[in-house]
């Protein structure tokens, strides 16, 4: 059996195509593993002060840096004795984003860590963890965790 060769031409063409798309996605998937990387949220320690911690940064500890997001993958706060509470809250750094809105999560000392998920919890450039606990009988809190940091361009993908 003999293949013309208009089929041939085509089969050809569409081979090539083929081996592009491999090539170009291949790239892609480089390019996003040099984008992304999994890190330990540095810990971060504040001693009370009349029974209140506060713990935030500005200089881009607790939150990604320009052209970057956080995937928040877990958050530790240490410290908290049996009868203590912190929360944990998303938003530009300051006491003035302590606020409901931008409320995530409660820490006790029977529940110390949280998970959100792979996706359950962004940061994009300009937020910052904020940890507040008001009414503490600890010296203490130290909040540390992990992120996911990758560059802005990639948090659609990231996302599917």
């Amino acid at each position: 059996m003999e293949i013309d060769a208009e089929v041939w031409g085509s089969l050809s063409a569409s081979l090539r195509g083929m081996a592009a798309a491999v090539e170009r996605r291949a790239r892609q998937d480089q390019r996003m593993a040099e984008a992304i990387r999994v890190v330990p949220l540095p810990a971060q320690t504040q001693n009370a002060a009349g029974g209140t911690v506060f713990i935030a940064s500005a200089s881009n500890v607790l939150g990604p840096s320009t052209g970057y997001a956080w995937a928040v993958q877990s958050v530790t706060v240490a410290g908290l004795g049996s009868s203590d509470s912190a929360s944990l809250y998303a938003g530009p750094a300051g006491p003035a984003s302590v606020v409901p809105a931008n409320f995530r999560q409660v820490f006790t000392a029977a529940a110390p860590s949280w998970q959100p998920g792979r996706t359950g919890f962004i940061l994009n450039y300009g937020d910052t963890l904020m940890l507040m606990g008001t009414g503490l009988s600890t010296a203490q809190l130290t909040l540390s965790g992990q992120v996911v940091i990758m560059e802005s361009w990639m948090l659609t993908e990231f996302l599917l």
